[in-house]
């Protein structure tokens, strides 16, 4: 096991200095206590940044969104290999839909603002100013709008593009529901079950932005799950403990070399979820405010999606910034 006391982390430009508390002894990863029922469904928030097609003439908005947490949930976490038993949705199982919220574009076509409408600009490593504006944007529309909604937000943008207007090879960014670090997270990544009382506070703090499914050049499917791992506490990585430490993939043990693939590797079309994934995304979606727990026969109510062919993706399609919104990148986000 890695001792952690004492132990020294430099972070950003500026050396900081950071004195972790001893750790305390893995949990086995398979402890849980009980949900009341077997499947978890994940409520997600949408909004749509006004330009995106998405919101095009004719186009059924709320059911084209909604189709692609289904697409995420059918035909990658609960395919028979993986049988995560966690679902996204925003139409939960007898319960109110969270309808979409429309927002402008935080920073329209313009001199100092590139693309077309309903683009939003990439920085490269760190979060933009307007990446940051149009997720402030949507938690502001369902706070004012319908504030009794719980669940996790995600935008849906035209496409993200560099400073010349041209598209960058961002196609999704996620802010993570915990700091994306093995010192600052430690009590977190050394228990990612649901009975680890640290996980209490996190459900509501993660948000995905997507490329506009029209545009996106690979699967949706995968562009969606991946996405919404991060959402669920996955970092990048093959999900295993290569170590033996008793932690996982780059958020918590960053520095181990990977022995396998899987859904959360980078750019490798991998749809596999291993039990450590499993066990920690259940464990988020326990604690995100709004989860229902449902019964197998309640789940299978749930609408079907055709599947989309997977292909390899290319480096840096997306980033995950992880909180405090320090613009602290995870490491592997740009490889």
């Amino acid at each position: 096991m890695k001792a952690c006391a004492g132990t020294l982390g430099l972070f950003g430009v500026a050396m900081l200095a950071v004195s972790i508390p001893r750790c305390p002894s893995p949990t086995p990863q398979g402890d849980a206590v009980p949900a009341p029922n077997p499947f978890f469904e994940v409520p997600v928030r949408w909004c749509v940044v006004e330009g995106s097609p998405a919101l095009g003439p004719g186009v059924a908005t709320d059911a084209v969104l909604n189709a692609r947490l289904a697409g995420a949930t059918s035909n990658i976490y609960n395919i028979p290999t993986n049988n995560t038993m966690v679902g996204l949705t925003s139409h939960p199982v007898n319960s109110p839909v969270n309808p979409v919220q429309r927002i402008a574009d935080p920073c329209p076509p313009g001199p100092t603002c590139p693309g077309e409408l309903g683009d939003v600009l990439d920085e490269g490593y760190f979060m933009s100013p307007e990446e940051q504006n149009v997720i402030t944007a949507c938690r502001t529309a369902w706070r004012t709008n319908m504030p009794e909604n719980t669940g996790i937000i995600a935008i849906n943008v035209r496409r993200f593009v560099q400073r010349n207007g041209q598209q960058a090879p961002v196609m999704g960014l996620t802010e993570m529901p915990y700091a994306c670090n093995p010192l600052l997270s430690a009590d977190i990544c050394r228990n990612l079950t649901l009975a680890n009382p640290a996980l209490a506070n996190l459900g509501a703090g993660a948000a995905v932005i997507l490329t506009d499914n029209s545009i996106r050049p690979l699967s949706d499917d995968f562009l969606v799950a991946h996405e919404f791992g991060h959402a669920l506490g996955l970092g990048h990585g093959d999900g295993i403990d290569n170590n033996g430490n008793g932690v996982f993939d780059e958020c918590c043990d960053a520095s181990e070399s990977e022995s396998g693939r899987s859904l959360m590797s980078a750019g490798n079309g991998s749809l596999t979820i291993t039990e450590l994934q499993k066990n920690a995304m259940r464990a988020i979606a326990f604690v995100t405010p709004g989860t229902r727990f449902l019964t197998l026969a309640e789940r299978a109510r749930a609408p079907v999606v055709t599947p989309e062919r997977v292909a390899s993706l290319p480096p840096g399609f997306d980033k995950v910034i992880s909180p405090p919104f320090d613009k602290v990148l995870s490491p592997r986000d740009r490889q």
